[in-house]
């Protein structure tokens, strides 16, 4: 790490950074799939759900919403609270699905290992520590 030079960043600079969709939680069909919530426990996990399920959820309860799209995320990205539990940051290694209340990044041109997604959680759980339930990480804020 010594030959290394360390700079400040915007997160969009580096990230691809990708918002959650779900206002109201999808049910919990007890599926692989794990949903990510606005918590610091169990890195985020909230419950289980199933791709089937996603599939036909929308944002309002209702079954009606035929898309993956901005649904499903991972695997080998990062998910930040930026609500409940601001500015924790967990390296998830599998697919997922999430609330609005968290915020995925990925890297446009390299998968992220364990070893760097680990890192990179750190640096960003240090850096989101100016952040509150007052003054949430958000985009007009990350930096």
């Amino acid at each position: 790490m010594e030959n290394k030079s360390w700079k400040s960043f915007k997160i969009e600079e580096i990230f691809v950074v990708v918002d959650g969709f779900y206002n109201k939680k999808p049910p919990m069909t007890g599926g692989n799939l794990p949903f990510l919530g606005a918590t610091e426990k169990i890195n985020g996990i909230t419950g289980y759900t199933d791709a089937e399920t996603v599939y036909i959820w929308n944002k309002t309860g209702n079954n009606s919403d035929q898309t993956f799209k901005n649904k499903i995320f991972g695997p080998n990205w990062i998910a930040i609270t930026n609500n409940g539990s601001v500015g924790h940051a967990y390296f998830v290694p599998f697919k997922y699905t999430s609330s609005h209340d968290i915020t995925s990044l990925y890297l446009p041109n390299r998968e992220i290992s364990t070893e760097l997604g680990l890192f990179l959680v750190k640096i960003l759980e240090i850096a989101g520590k100016q952040y509150s339930y007052a003054r949430k990480w958000r985009p007009i804020r990350r930096t």
